[in-house]
């Protein structure tokens, strides 16, 4: 991986390595840090690869720095090179793609909104709620406005889009025949799709059935222009990593022998399906794709090899093939445009003013981010409403937050601490248990602690009480590393690793145990700090803290709780990404941010668990071993 920089867009320079890194969480996602640079474009050549090590794509890429907004793309399968304009808010107005032979695309919009009105080839009409219901080749413009015209005859396409009363998608006719039909369950979760498909000849109706987390786990497809069982059919996907690992393919009907089948996803850094493979290793498909999600074929080869096996493709979403568009769940994508056809529900923060456009996709930042749901996700919409409910029960003392930061879903609990009916404690178990299992009728607020390991499982870390050793256990390759460590970035006392103490009203941070510990009522230690003084800590003395590949592996991006204290120390702070992966360095600076002056981040991904008055507002999915309390006296 190469990075270049600029301050003009037209002469770059390479960036030495010690000048920038990056980290790869445990499903491919690549996140890439400056150290110290300020500049307003970036390029970033980036080559990955997946299980098959001869499966290689690259993506170059030119953000702005300020918006983080894709203004070029280098496509090396044809050649070429995508250039992006877009006005203030982030609506692309320009799309110049060059291979040899230049193509301008200009897109216009209605005034005051951000509703798309051409793109070159299209007009667009759009409802009262700025849902998309006409779309077609054919149109004038006057003023201020699109007038569609439904003209017969060769190349014409006139598309109508209807909607049901929960806002969702129910019908599509092109050229006035009804292409496809959709209907929604109560929470708004597609569960039947009715489609004709012009290319293949069929029309088919299938069936979905989701898990809890919203994941399809079986499709059943009937050919309704057969009459032949072999052609009904079903489909069961296997998961792992939050991707689809897997699918198996069978037939319905029961008097017909038959062998079921099973392919393989191969994905890239953003989930997008690049190949699909047979239990024999054949590829059944492969598909590369512009940076926006349209259709390119891989180098040397055509066309897709196998039309029945698309379908999960873009950012592993569902391609509904008859429509042109991907399903995100809460709402319908056009690659070929790079927006969604109907508003998006959250609004957006005020602080990031890109996210409250309403249309466009992950602000136009393609090659980093992905929108698995197409808005914010169902659970946490609930969680948002349980905590403004829960709001209202607690402590003038403490504060509940929930928001977004740059896309990324996160709680903040502060805590005034010169509050004295509020109390501190950690509670540990020699089992994995839940944190709603540690709940007490006085607790308020429950959260993970510490990382655990080793066999037996032990917390890593110590806990002293009231002055007395509770438990705790600190790996050799953190102790060894930790007495060689002479940069001042930590120091270390009587015990191994970073101790945040906190007495009766104050947090204080220090660095081993002090002779008068019987005046603090809680330390814990941990080898997670990741702000001292206002600054963060850099990501590679972590990496060498952890030693080991396993402890490296801890440090990439996951579910995972932090806290810390404010310059003043007058105020704990406990942040907690939900489900999102953040990685560390991200979570610090989001801390920073905040005020924050020292911080620690505890145990992450499966064990990361919250309740708030008994409530289970992450569940933790392995369970835990300590349990940091907050209890009304």
């Amino acid at each position: 991986m190469n990075i270049y920089l600029s301050d003009d867009n037209i002469e770059y320079h390479l960036l030495e390595r010690d000048q920038w890194e990056y980290s790869r969480d445990p499903l491919g996602n690549i996140t890439i840090q400056l150290n110290d640079i300020s500049t307003r474009y970036l390029k970033v050549h980036s080559k990955f690869t997946d299980r098959n090590p001869d499966f290689e794509i690259v993506n170059i890429g030119e953000f702005k720095n300020i918006l983080r907004e894709l203004i070029r793309v280098y496509q090396r399968n044809e050649k070429a090179v995508i250039d992006y304009e877009y006005d203030e808010v982030g609506n692309r107005t320009r799309e110049i793609f060059n291979s040899g032979r230049m193509e301008i695309t200009d897109y216009s919009y209605y005034s005051g909104t951000n509703r798309l009105m051409t793109d070159g080839s299209y007009g667009y009409l759009y409802d009262e709620a700025g849902n998309l219901i006409e779309k077609g080749n054919r149109y004038n413009i006057e003023g201020d406005t699109v007038i569609l015209i439904e003209t017969e005859g060769s190349g014409v396409e006139y598309w109508e889009y209807e909607y049901n009363l929960q806002n969702r998608l129910a019908r599509v006719r092109k050229n006035g025949e009804v292409i496809a039909e959709f209907l929604y369950d109560a929470d708004g979760m597609r569960v039947k799709a009715e489609e004709k498909l012009e290319e293949i000849q069929e029309s088919r109706t299938t069936y979905f059935i989701y898990s809890y987390s919203g994941s399809v786990l079986m499709e059943e497809s009937t050919n309704n222009t057969s009459d032949d069982p072999s052609e009904t059919k079903y489909t069961s996907y296997i998961y792992a990593f939050a991707r689809t690992f897997a699918k198996v393919e069978g037939i319905l009907d029961s008097s017909i022998i038959t062998t079921e089948h099973i392919f393989y996803f191969h994905h890239d850094n953003l989930g997008s399906t690049r190949l699909m493979t047979d239990s024999a290793g054949n590829v059944v498909m492969g598909q590369d794709y512009m940076p926006f999600g349209e259709d390119l074929p891989k180098v040397g080869q055509t066309e897709v090899l196998d039309k029945e096996a698309e379908g999960y493709k873009y950012t592993g979403q569902k391609e509904v093939i008859s429509i042109g568009l991907y399903y995100y769940g809460a709402r319908y994508y056009d690659p070929s445009i790079g927006r969604f056809i109907t508003e998006d529900s959250w609004p957006g923060e005020m602080v990031n003013p890109q996210s409250q456009n309403l249309y466009v996709y992950v602000m136009n930042n393609p090659l980093r981010y992905v929108d698995p749901t197409g808005n914010v996700p169902k659970d946490s919409k609930e969680r948002q409403k349980i905590i403004e409910e829960l709001k209202n029960q607690m402590p003038e003392s403490i504060m509940l937050e929930y928001g977004c930061y740059e896309g990324l879903e996160y709680i903040l609990i502060q805590i005034s601490l010169n509050n004295t009916n509020i109390s501190f404690k950690v509670e540990h178990s020699t089992l994995l248990k839940k944190v709603k299992d540690f709940h007490d009728d006085e607790d308020i607020i429950n959260i993970n602690l510490n990382y655990f390991g080793g066999n037996p499982l032990k917390i890593i870390g110590d806990i002293y009480q009231e002055g007395e050793y509770i438990y705790g256990y600190t790996p050799p390759s953190a102790r060894d590393y930790f007495g060689k460590l002479e940069d001042g970035l930590f120091e270390f006392g009587k015990m191994e690793g970073v101790h945040v103490f906190l007495d009766e009203t104050n947090w204080i941070e220090g660095y081993g145990l002090p002779s008068d510990r019987d005046k603090f009522k809680l330390a814990v230690s941990g080898v997670g700090q990741m702000i001292r003084d206002g600054e963060v800590v850099s990501r590679d003395i972590l990496t060498e803290a952890f030693g080991k590949k396993a402890w490296s592996d801890s440090l990439r991006s996951a579910r995972r709780p932090a806290f810390g204290v404010d310059k003043l120390q007058e105020n704990a702070f406990i942040f907690v990404g939900f489900d999102s992966r953040w990685e560390i360095s991200d979570m610090a600076k989001f801390m920073q941010g905040k005020g924050v002056y020292n911080a620690m981040f505890a145990d992450g991904g499966s064990s990361t668990a919250l309740t708030i008055k008994g409530i289970p507002i992450i569940e933790s999915r392995d369970g835990v071993l300590s349990v940091f309390k907050v209890i009304q006296k």
